[in-house]
């Protein structure tokens, strides 16, 4: 099921993360499940790189906990986005009876949950439970940095005026772990 993740991208945007504008491939170095699974929104902030796994209301949970092995192992921090309510399902909750649930806190994935608020037409996004720093396999990090530097450089060498986001990519030309290079601003 292919998903709109525009939502969530300019939610992440807002609360000031950096988005990747597309879906990631996660890297492929000891993933204990299909190689190369594809991330649905992946995003940086505070030196760390964040891969979310959105679930809607219609797709089971149960899916995520392979995601999420392989997920972790490219990755600094791990979020599930849930919509609720979910088709013919209860809520999501820290007190279900739902073992995915706890297999994916287990896993040190964060949970949010989306539920569309009719009168203002939006999503409204909460934690119930927040994410632990993984370890990520360091070919597959690096891999993951190289696509989001890649991705950036790209964008901050437009010309002024050249792109809507060029003043926040300014904000994030350098990035420490990514590369100890600097960009030269563009006048």
């Amino acid at each position: 099921m292919v998903a709109d993740y525009a939502f969530l991208a300019e939610h992440l945007e807002r609360i000031g993360y950096l988005v990747y504008p597309t879906e990631l491939s996660c890297g492929c170095h000891d993933t204990p499940n299909d190689r190369g699974r594809w991330v649905d929104v992946a995003a940086y902030r505070n030196g760390g790189f964040y891969a979310f796994e959105y679930k809607s209301s219609g797709d089971p949970i149960s899916g995520a906990v392979k995601q999420i092995e392989n997920y972790r192992n490219s990755f600094d921090f791990v979020i599930l986005l849930a919509e609720i309510p979910r088709k013919g399902r209860s809520g999501v909750s820290l007190n279900s009876r739902g073992k995915r649930i706890y297999d994916i806190v287990r896993l040190g994935a964060g949970i949010w949950i989306a539920s569309k608020n009719r009168s203002r037409g939006i999503y409204d996004i909460q934690e119930i439970a927040k994410p632990r720093i993984q370890i990520p396999n360091s070919l597959n990090r690096k891999y993951v940095e190289r696509l989001f530097w890649m991705h950036y450089k790209g964008d901050r060498l437009m010309r002024p005026g050249g792109h809507p986001s060029q003043q926040r990519l300014d904000d994030y030309a350098y990035v420490p772990r990514i590369s100890s290079v600097r960009v030269p601003q563009t006048q």
